[in-house]
């Protein structure tokens, strides 16, 4: 069973989007794998780098959205996005000076990333829908 389950209530209706964010999902699978001693270090660092990596690609994804929308939360939205970027850089320092992938890291980034689709993500969508009309 994975321990972040994508579902229906999370998609925003945008394909690239909601593409973007199950993959996320799946790599927070991977990560919990690789806390649960899935992989050695080296194994889960990989997978640490490659969680920012998509968030990162994402962030940016939505991030054009809004400059090419007007999205007048734009700013708002974007700083969530630094804060939780800083937060995994973090995360991954502390890893790298050898703190565990424990319970704690995998709950924050669950709710957070959850949160800030059911918050955000679907605030944007809102918006973008009704701009098409």
């Amino acid at each position: 069973m994975d321990y972040f389950s994508w579902s229906s209530r999370l998609d925003l209706g945008d394909p690239r989007i909601d593409s973007q964010h199950a993959g996320i999902a799946a790599t927070l699978n991977d990560l919990r794998d690789c806390g649960n001693g899935g992989s050695d270090r080296a194994g889960c660092r990989g997978v640490l780098g490659t969680l920012a990596d998509r968030m990162a690609a994402h962030f940016a994804t939505e991030e054009e959205l809004f400059s090419v929308s007007g999205y007048p939360d734009a700013d708002a939205h974007s700083e969530e996005h630094r804060k939780l970027l800083g937060e995994l850089h973090r995360l991954r320092d502390e890893f790298d000076q050898n703190a565990p992938l424990g319970e704690r890291v995998m709950q924050y980034m669950r709710v957070w990333i959850t949160a800030h689709v059911l918050v955000f993500d679907k605030a944007y969508a809102a918006f973008a829908r009704m701009r098409k009309g």
